[in-house]
């Protein structure tokens, strides 16, 4: 027992050596349609974070046939991101608000953006903009994946954008 102690311990230490001393990471950015839980092939997510030295940078990545599109974090490692769907990019409306998130949150956790329809009050807190299907309810977190929840933009969507100059 105690041989095998010794031989955990030194490992375990440098893993823990290896994930702390990391450098930078990538996260996963997955856009999902809000209508029926599929995901969006071939559409722009534009991303901004603040490193903690620096000024901010954009990014704009595009997501792959899984609905998905890596994001390499700078290092040192920005305390919160800020991402969001363009409709002049994508011809999407996002469902959320365009607010910071805790990058060390999207990492450990992952993040679902936007509130589950049981939690109304949050989703309206939130800025929550859209109706759920059971599909997009029963998405869970997954660590180091952001999703975002997107969906066609309509005529109306159109008219409001006109109106406040977007």
């Amino acid at each position: 027992m105690k041989g095998n102690v010794q031989l955990v311990l030194p490992l375990l230490f440098l893993e823990l050596g290896f994930i702390l001393n990391c450098p930078a990471q990538d996260i996963t950015v997955r856009l999902v349609d809000v209508r029926n839980g599929h995901v969006f092939v071939n559409k722009i997510v534009n991303v901004r974070f603040d490193p903690p030295e620096g000024r901010a940078q954009s990014l704009r990545v595009t997501t792959g046939a899984d609905g998905t599109a890596k994001v390499h974090l700078p290092e040192p490692t920005p305390e919160s991101i800020i991402a969001f769907v363009a409709h002049k990019d994508t011809g999407l409306v996002g469902c959320s608000s365009v607010a910071p998130i805790n990058t060390q949150q999207i990492i450990r956790e992952g993040v679902l953006r936007c509130a589950k329809p049981s939690e109304a009050a949050a989703r309206r807190a939130e800025g929550c903009g859209c109706k759920f299907t059971k599909q997009v309810a029963q998405l869970k977190e997954t660590p180091g994946e952001l999703v975002l929840l997107a969906k066609p933009i309509t005529w109306l969507n159109r008219m409001e954008g006109s109106l406040w100059g977007w």
